[in-house]
């Protein structure tokens, strides 16, 4: 987790993101609602800020959205 410089919730969202990708947000949010209350709005925040952090990749269309870790 030093390594990458992410916080508990980031570390969370990077989890999911290794363990299926890319993954779409309805793909996200089945597995983060499995253990937390986070919210679609809070899920995208956390992905914005790791994208801007040069650790995920955000790409698709207007309508659906596929994200994929940048770092193993």
């Amino acid at each position: 987790m030093e390594k990458y410089h992410l916080s508990p919730a980031e570390w969370r969202l990077m989890k999911v993101l290794w363990a299926k990708n890319p993954i779409t947000m309805p793909e996200i949010l089945a597995e983060t609602d499995k253990d937390t209350t986070w919210t679609k709005a809070a899920v995208i925040v956390m992905l914005q800020r790791l994208e801007k952090k040069g650790k995920v990749r955000i790409s698709g269309t207007r309508n659906l959205h596929y994200y994929e870790p940048l770092v193993p």
